[in-house]
């Protein structure tokens, strides 16, 4: 339980004990008054009986157990405010002379007082008696005051301490909330607050949002532990505040990631660029940290402008944009961009439901008998409001928004559309190799879906090659190897598409059920490789060779790639030597010239 609330209760409890305290002390005050009152009005009896030649015995013992009560009473109480001293005094003064009246009174029963004196003496007991019963009333009062003003003050002390209390602890939250658990300087909260205010009240007409973003920065988790890398972090985070000048703030928002809000002068965030990536090379003991790289997004904003808005759009372009000197800016050319890649989505269904896609053909030449041995199956998009798209301007967005299953599905219905076209003019090759994605694979009914579409058209299954990219197997290895396994089972035949750009290809090699091996166009792209490359080649080819393995090399543009290749062993080129992709409604002259014209051709 909380401290204040301790405290809270604690003081509750103490208030209901006062209360208590205050109530039956009331109600003692009011029997103590009452008991003067009879003392008072007892005595006048008593004389008056006595005058009258009567005894009032029980009434008399009444007065002197009274006395003797209210005065013991007062004279036990541990503190005494002057109003109690008071009190006693009067009780002491009735007291006496109540004395002076009992002897007046033993003297008449013995025929020597005199009624006279007795009524001077009982006159004079009742004013004693009144004061009494007013010093008892003025008393109780006071007391009662007294207590009132002590558990006012209690009360307002504790409710004081209480607030003050609490508003500590709001402080202590607040800070909290603003405040980054490792790097212990701003967070994402605090720092949007502070720039807000600099940006409505600052110096400067212009600031920048910066997002920084260190490439590469989980090697370090994994090589050396979470802890180097918050190392890392940390440090990072004292340069940043550093380099910050006046009206300018840094934060820690998440992973190896900062915002920083610099004032928008020329160089400022080049300057910074230099100065982080300076820091990443000093960096002791870690051996690789040549391959870390920092960069920065940077978007301007003025007066008026959303914070929020401004860290989203700087984070944008550090991820879509392109550095230049450590920076990527968000400026016009980006926002043509973006908008460019909104378009290309959003123009998907109608390219889909107009044919838009096309589907283009490049064949494959056998290396040693200069024969179409296959082709490869390629999506353009001829799109009536975007233009004529290369695949790589839209196939990675589509990949990235899901859509590019509907978009595999649709080429493959393409694919063998023509190949069954090509089929019925004599012109098809023995096999024609179509482009899956990762995510296209994993889907329920991929297996099911290429089988009936096969079987539609009416093509053998050994005729298509099932193309996949290496680092379609980058996630779930297993699951993946696990479909693959099946659809050669169910006759396909798989091909490893790009061999050589990802980090695990001699252990796929060894791992997959494939068919084919398509070399990445960077083995050949060289215009002089070394030595050492083409015997990293050779083996290659021979190892697939020696698995059963067909070799494909993809990029050949000229007869001594060509005959090199041949001479290492692969067994199939591809490449502009032989021919461009062509639309597929071409592909059945080209074959047809090609028999006729280009056997001899090298």
């Amino acid at each position: 339980m909380k401290r204040r609330n301790l405290i809270v209760i604690a003081a509750w409890f103490f208030g209901a004990i006062l209360l208590l305290f205050l109530f039956f002390q009331m109600q003692s005050y009011a029997g103590i008054i009452n008991d003067a009152g009879v003392i008072r009005g007892g005595t006048q009896r008593v004389a008056k009986m006595e005058l009258a030649g009567q005894h009032a015995d029980e009434t008399a013992q009444r007065i002197e157990a009274l006395l003797d009560e209210i005065s013991t009473s007062e004279q036990s109480r541990p503190l005494k405010s002057q109003a109690t001293r008071n009190f006693i005094e009067k009780i002491d003064a009735t007291r006496e002379q109540w004395g002076l009246m009992k002897d007046e009174i033993a003297a008449l029963d013995a025929g020597e007082g005199s009624p006279e004196r007795l009524l001077e003496l009982s006159e004079r007991h009742f004013e004693l008696a009144d004061e009494m019963v007013f010093a008892a009333q003025a008393r109780a009062e006071q007391d009662f005051l007294t207590s009132f003003v002590v558990g006012l003050v209690l009360i307002l002390a504790v409710t004081s301490l209480v607030l003050l209390m609490e508003r500590s602890s709001l402080r202590h939250e607040k800070r909290a909330y603003r405040t980054d658990l490792l790097t212990h300087g701003r967070n994402l909260a605090a720092f949007e607050e502070e720039a807000d205010a600099l940006i409505s009240n600052g110096r400067s007409s212009s600031y920048l949002v910066v997002y920084s973003n260190i490439y590469n920065f989980r090697l370090i988790n994994e090589s050396y532990g979470h802890d180097a890398g918050d190392r890392i972090i940390v440090s990072t985070g004292e340069l940043l505040e550093s380099c910050c000048e006046r009206d300018e703030i840094c934060a820690h928002t998440n992973a190896d990631h900062f915002v920083l809000l610099l004032e928008d002068r020329p160089g400022r965030v080049e300057h910074m660029a230099d100065a982080l990536q300076k820091h990443l090379k000093d960096q002791d003991g870690l051996f690789f940290s040549g391959v870390l790289k920092y960069g920065l997004g940077a978007c301007r904003v003025v007066k008026g402008s959303s914070i929020t808005e401004a860290i989203s759009n700087a984070t944008a372009v550090l991820k879509e944009g392109g550095l230049v000197d450590g920076v990527a800016w968000y400026d016009d050319a980006f926002k043509d961009l973006i908008k460019r890649k909104n378009d290309i989505v959003r123009h998907m269904s109608v390219g889909i439901s107009e044919r838009e896609f096309k589907l283009y053909l490049q064949p494959q030449i056998d290396l040693a008998t200069n024969e179409i041995v296959g082709a490869e199956a390629l999506c353009r998009w001829d799109s009536e409001t975007l233009g004529f798209l290369a695949p790589d301007s839209f196939i990675p967005l589509f990949e990235k928004n899901g859509r590019i299953v509907e978009l595999d599905y649709f080429m493959l219905e393409r694919a063998c559309e023509s190949y069954a076209e090509l089929s019925s003019l004599d012109a098809a090759p023995p096999t024609f190799a179509v482009n899956f994605s990762r995510s296209t694979i994993i889907q329920q009914d991929f297996a099911d879906t290429l089988a009936s579409t096969v079987e539609r058209f009416g093509i053998a299954r050994s005729a298509l090659e099932i193309e996949i990219t290496e680092t379609a197997f980058s996630v779930d290895e297993d699951a993946v190897i696990g479909i693959v396994e099946a659809l050669q089972s169910a006759g396909f035949l798989i091909a490893m598409d790009d061999f050589g750009t990802g980090y695990s290809s001699l252990s796929l090699l060894r791992k997959l059920p494939i068919d084919v091996l398509k070399l990445d166009r960077r083995f050949i792209s060289q215009e002089h490789a070394t030595g050492r490359e083409t015997k990293i080649l050779e083996s290659i080819i021979d190892l697939s060779n020696d698995l059963g393995i067909t070799t494909v090399c993809e990029g050949i543009e000229t007869d001594d790639q060509a005959k090199a290749l041949e001479e290492l062993g692969c067994a199939i080129g591809q490449g502009y030597l032989f021919a461009r992709p062509m639309p597929a409604s071409q592909f059945a002259s080209f074959s047809s010239e090609w028999g006729e014209s280009y056997r001899t051709h090298r």
